[in-house]
């Protein structure tokens, strides 16, 4: 294994994935370096339907294969939010690796027939590629900490600026798997949008028929075609005018 220093910064780099029958890129084995080889030899494949709980292993690496992975926080007088959504090639439950686990979180699909990666992967070993690793996953862990904090600022927002902070989020997520100007949204249930962005389902379809009236969307509820990017976007970016 090479002993070249490898930047944290580095850790989130997504990698096309050779057992993956859609080479989506996968942050998954963006982490391992010169090891992905050996990696995608253990990786496990699961798949789950929408609702059903992801059962998260200690030491354990996981990425979203297809569909999406949503996190739910139950509170002290069990009253359950989503607090992040995930998306294929991205990491999630990242805790595992240094064995905390967050109280009352879980991880459950949001769609049917969602696939997860895993593999076992032991941090704390003492050679120098085990701290390499060790520094691309803390940068990881980071990075995937954000959204759950960012949520705080996004749902003091109005409903417009929401949804589309919604829809950048999984444009972003998704942008490798779309051709150039062609975003199609993933089938996530209305419920799960509503309950993330803290809003009724219903204002959740108003502000897409209102996106769809002003010709930045296009298609039904369960396949939306973002044909404007760009104003989806400057909707989304009137979130930095909404904060404290």
């Amino acid at each position: 294994m090479s002993t070249q220093r490898v930047d944290p910064r580095l850790s989130a780099e997504a990698v096309p994935c050779q057992l993956c029958p859609s080479r989506s890129r996968c942050g998954l084995l963006g982490l391992f370096g010169d090891a992905r080889g050996k990696a995608q030899t253990r990786i496990q494949v699961e798949t789950f339907r929408a609702g059903a709980p992801i059962l998260i292993q200690p030491s354990h690496l996981y990425a979203v294969r297809s569909g999406a992975v949503k996190s739910v926080w139950n509170d002290a007088v069990h009253q359950s939010s989503i607090i992040d959504l995930c998306f294929p090639g991205q990491l999630f439950a990242l805790e595992s690796l240094i064995e905390f686990e967050p109280l009352h979180r879980e991880f459950k699909a949001s769609m049917s027939m969602t696939s997860v990666c895993s593999v076992a992967c032991n941090i704390k070993g003492k050679s120098r590629a085990s701290k390499e690793l060790c520094g691309r996953v803390s940068a990881a862990l980071a990075t995937r900490l954000l959204p759950t904090y960012q949520l705080t600022h996004v749902i003091q927002s109005g409903s417009q600026v929401r949804v589309a902070y919604y829809m950048m989020k999984v444009m972003h997520a998704d942008a490798t798997c779309n051709s150039p100007g062609h975003r199609i949204l993933p089938n996530i249930p209305r419920a799960d949008i509503a309950d993330y962005l803290r809003l009724r389902v219903e204002t959740v379809s108003r502000v897409f028929s209102t996106f769809r009236k002003q010709g930045w969307i296009r298609g039904q509820v369960h396949r939306i075609d973002v044909v404007d990017p760009e104003a989806i976007k400057a909707v989304a970016g009137q979130l930095g005018e909404a904060g404290p």
